[in-house]
């Protein structure tokens, strides 16, 4: 989408909203629209702001300009990203900026409710109903599991490794099951996401 316009007094691009009600110059990236004839290029790109998106696997958020290109939620502050409705606030505060994706894996696990023995699983076998949770906590709240009984079972999770970025799964929305799946037959156009829950959060 394009949403960034110029600043002309200030020499810079923003995406915020707040353009004058004659502004009919939009951008679909920060670079472009530094690039507008009227723009001071050199300046407005000096003038660049970090850039922070939101990784759903870690809970967390980075600025290390590498986002995915089919990631459309982008923050112009690491506050404002932790915010985020898909991302855990206290998680991603106390991380912090995330350096880059290329860092050592982060230990993180999904979190499914099974309603047969009343606890939740790690094991990622989930299905593509599956309600996913970050937190063992979170699932056990899940409103058909007797809470007690759930977190009996919180030690039977062991924590999974995110794969790298060579393996990360890609999930598109099957409109005709009103499900998302991963299964690499996503139709050419359709957009896909990093995350099963991002996916169904947005689509279904």
């Amino acid at each position: 989408p394009k949403i960034w316009y110029p600043d002309y007094v200030n020499n810079i691009c923003k995406k915020d909203g707040k353009y004058g009600p004659y502004e009919q110059n939009f951008f679909s990236s920060y670079d472009e629209c530094c690039k507008f004839d009227f723009m001071d290029e050199v300046k407005c790109m000096e003038n660049k702001p970090a850039i922070y998106y939101a990784n759903y696997d870690t809970n967390t958020c980075t600025s290390d300009g590498n986002p995915s290109p089919y990631e459309d939620k982008l923050f112009m502050t690491h506050h404002e990203c932790c915010q985020y409705d898909w991302i855990h606030t206290e998680t991603c505060t106390s991380a912090g900026d995330v350096p880059s994706q290329n860092s050592a894996p982060v230990t993180v696990v999904d979190y499914y409710p099974d309603l047969v023995y009343n606890k939740c699983k790690c094991d990622g076998k989930q299905r593509d109903t599956d309600q996913i949770f970050s937190s063992y906590d979170k699932c056990c709240k899940y409103p058909w599991l007797n809470k007690n009984e759930c977190m009996k079972h919180s030690h039977e999770c062991t924590a999974q490794t995110v794969p790298t970025p060579s393996q990360t799964v890609l999930w598109y929305p099957d409109l005709n099951s009103n499900r998302c799946k991963n299964d690499g037959n996503n139709p050419d156009g359709v957009l896909v996401f990093t995350s099963h829950q991002v996916c169904c959060f947005r689509n279904m």
